[in-house]
């Protein structure tokens, strides 16, 4: 229900809302893993939301240059 009441009033979902919440407390970013813990998802279905977040411009993957295997999820 909850989630249901914020995508109709602000136009994102209860799981977006989490990413966003987080990312705004690490403006460095977050690695994907250590996000997916934080808001207590799948790494397989987190993929797909941070696919969705970044088609709609809020999150990009930025690879950090201390290790090429993972990727930084950050603010647009």
């Amino acid at each position: 229900m909850l989630d249901t009441e914020l995508e109709q009033s602000v136009g994102i979902p209860q799981r977006w809302y989490d990413v966003l919440v987080h990312l705004e407390e690490s403006p460095g970013g977050i690695r994907m893993n250590e996000l997916a813990e934080r808001i207590l998802y799948s790494k397989s279905g987190f993929t797909r939301v941070i696919d969705r977040m970044e088609e709609a411009g809020l999150v990009q993957r930025v690879q950090p240059a201390d290790d090429r295997r993972s990727n930084l999820v950050v603010l647009t």
